[in-house]
């Protein structure tokens, strides 16, 4: 009976034994199963209902970068290089004079000397202009002017009316005095004719073979540099330029 009762027992046993291994297995099994839900929820939370986004492909990326390769790859050497240019220099010039045209034939170096002319140069060329500009503002306003308003004084620089007026006055001087003295000599060669006393043979032929044939010409240089004078000072007090307006 004893054997009997072991015998019956040992199913239940054995159902002991194993039933703790089962509820550890199906329980693992349902935790990664939960796992796995949350993973799956995790991944696809933030889409919504809509359709989910296509993953770019690789071989878009790798199309990509072979096509940025393959055009850096085009690129020559001789981009980066300076143009050569066909340099002519002088065999006979120093190193240094060498070096510089060099330089400035290369790159368009200029020496501090030559860049000192270049801004004279600039500042005579500037000067011309302004001259010229002048002028041709003169020149509009004379077109401009009536004959009643044109007064050619105003026009004329200073100092070119101030040498034609002192040219005028020492010829009209000169003139004066070397009539005076052909006058004198002329009237001592009368006098020793007169006289019958003699000249010193030098003074005697001067005054026969210059004074005396050209004492008339004289006179009319004379009468020239008086009245132009005369006409010049009174065209000077007659200007719109010498009169005086309050």
């Amino acid at each position: 009976m004893k054997y009997l009762s072991i015998l019956f027992l040992m199913p239940i046993l054995s159902e002991a034994f194993v039933s703790p291994t089962s509820f550890t297995s199906s329980t693992s099994s349902s935790s990664f199963t939960i796992l796995s839900a949350k993973k799956k929820k995790s991944k696809n939370a933030g889409k919504g209902f809509g359709k989910e986004t296509p993953t770019p492909q690789k071989q878009v990326f790798t199309e990509e970068l072979t096509a940025g390769l393959s055009s850096i790859e085009q690129v020559s050497e001789e981009s980066f290089s300076t143009p050569k240019l066909d340099l002519t220099i002088d065999p006979s010039l120093s190193k240094e004079e060498r070096n510089r045209e060099i330089l400035k034939q290369q790159f368009g170096l200029r020496t501090y000397e030559e860049q000192q002319n270049d801004v004279e140069l600039a500042k005579t060329n500037a000067k011309k202009k302004e001259a010229f500009q002048k002028q041709r503002a003169q020149l509009d306003k004379i077109k401009n002017m009536s004959d009643d308003e044109f007064d050619i004084f105003q026009f004329l620089p200073p100092s070119l009316l101030k040498s034609i007026d002192l040219f005028l006055k020492i010829g009209l001087g000169i003139s004066t005095v070397a009539f005076i003295l052909s006058g004198v000599g002329i009237t001592a060669e009368a006098w020793t004719v007169a006289t019958g006393n003699t000249l010193p043979e030098n003074v005697d032929q001067f005054i026969v073979n210059v004074i005396e044939p050209n004492f008339t010409y004289g006179l009319l240089v004379l009468l020239g540099f008086s009245v132009s004078l005369g006409v010049f000072a009174t065209a000077q007090l007659g200007s719109g330029s010498s009169v005086y307006k309050e």
